[in-house]
C-alpha cells in the first residue's frame, strides 16, 4: 500500500494565504489541521497583508442602497462587495454575498479599518436606542453592539465614528465616537463591560 504523502505546513500555508476568503470559508472543513491554520492570527495577519499588497491593481468597493421586500413594505440595507481593476468591474467576484441589513432611516458609515466598517444611527435622542453593526465585508460578519452607556444629551449628536487597531500587532479593534453638542460641555461614554468592542479573533472573522 502507498505511503500517504502530506503537503509541508509552509508550503500549504503558502497557497491557502493566496485565496480569496470565499474559499478559505470552505477548505475550513477539509480538516482540523487546516481549520487551525485558517484561523490562527499568524495566518490571518499574513493573508491580510497579501490582499494588501493587490492594492495597486485592484481595489475593493463597498456600495449599499435601498430596496423594498417582496411584501413592498419593509426595507432593506443591501451591501454589496465589487471588485475592480484597471480595467473595469471584476466580475465573478471572489467574495462572499452579504446578507442584507433592515433599513433604518439616516443610516451612517464610520471609518473603516483593515476592511472592516460600522453601520450606525444617530437618533440625536438620549432616550432613544441607536444601533450600532461592526462589519467584515470580506468574511460577511457582523457584530451587533448595545447601545453605549451615558451616550449622550438630547443636545447632542455623533459627528463622526471610526475603527482602528490598538497597534500594529495586536488584532484587537475599537470603535470610537466623536460627538457634538449644540452647547459645549463635557461628556463621555462608553460600553458595558465585557459588552464593547472586544478582541476580534480571527474564529470569529474568518
Amino acid at each position: 500500500m502507498e505511503e500517504e504523502k502530506n503537503i509541508p505546513q509552509e508550503i500549504l500555508e503558502e497557497i491557502l494565504v493566496k485565496l480569496p476568503v470565499k474559499s478559505l470559508s470552505r477548505f475550513k472543513a477539509v480538516t482540523r489541521e487546516w481549520r487551525g491554520t485558517i484561523e490562527s492570527t499568524y495566518f490571518v495577519e499574513k493573508q491580510v497583508l497579501y490582499q494588501k499588497s493587490l492594492g495597486g491593481s485592484q481595489a475593493s468597493i463597498m456600495a449599499l442602497s435601498k430596496r423594498k421586500t417582496d411584501d413592498g413594505v419593509h426595507g432593506l440595507l443591501v451591501v454589496e462587495n465589487i471588485l475592480c481593476s484597471a480595467k473595469g468591474i471584476v466580475h465573478g467576484s471572489p467574495y462572499l454575498p452579504i446578507k442584507a441589513f433592515r433599513s433604518y432611516n439616516d443610516y451612517k458609515i464610520s471609518e473603516p479599518c483593515d476592511g472592516m466598517f460600522c453601520l450606525y444611527t444617530d437618533n440625536n435622542r438620549a432616550s432613544t436606542v441607536d444601533t450600532f453593526i461592526i462589519v467584515n465585508p470580506a468574511s460577511t460578519s457582523r457584530r451587533t453592539l448595545p447601545n453605549p452607556i451615558g451616550r449622550y444629551e438630547d443636545d447632542c449628536f455623533i459627528s463622526l465614528a471610526g475603527i482602528g487597531r490598538e497597534n500594529s500587532v495586536s488584532r484587537r479593534y475599537k470603535l470610537v465616537l466623536f460627538y457634538e453638542h449644540c452647547v459645549p460641555k463635557a461628556t463621555k461614554a462608553s460600553w458595558p463591560s465585557g459588552k464593547g468592542v472586544t478582541a476580534v479573533t480571527s474564529a470569529t472573522w474568518v
